[in-house]
């Protein structure tokens, strides 16, 4: 869900809104995840080379002045890194960020949950609540018009 509102808000504020781009992204986006339905290894796609790929793709139709195509671009970067920071909070043991470089596993630590002095299964700030910040500031920057 947070992928589908990244791309709303990246589209709209870059006056490229279309609702069925945003849905055909947003199925896009959620492709990285044929790993858990076939043989392909999560080291494939669950990292930060996709999402060098589709940014070297964005710089590259900005520079063709190809405006509109950019702006679906940028929506599928965020949309992806929406998707991968949420399985870096949600996931089992984490997805393989840096791969082909490391196949190491990074997770947002659960660490970084805050809880209430007297009630520590409440909490004030947790790694989801850090993410959707970095997430939501992130988009925040790149939806400004340029």
């Amino acid at each position: 869900m947070i992928s589908l509102t990244g791309g709303y808000i990246i589209l709209k504020n870059l006056n490229q809104y279309n609702t069925r781009a945003l849905l055909i992204l947003s199925l896009t986006s959620l492709l990285i995840d044929v790993d858990h339905f076939t043989g392909l290894s999560t080291l494939v796609i669950h990292n930060i080379t996709v999402l060098a790929l589709t940014t070297v793709a964005y710089i590259y139709l900005k520079t063709k002045k190809q405006e509109k195509y950019a702006a679906y671009t940028l929506a599928f970067t965020v949309m992806l890194g929406g998707h991968l920071l949420m399985d870096m909070t949600q996931g089992m043991y984490g997805i393989p960020l840096l791969y082909p470089l490391s196949s190491e596993l990074y997770m947002m630590p659960a660490r970084w949950d805050i809880t209430l002095p007297w009630d520590y299964t409440s909490n004030v700030i947790s790694r989801h609540g850090i993410a959707l910040l970095l997430y939501y500031g992130a988009v925040f920057l790149l939806s400004r018009r340029r």
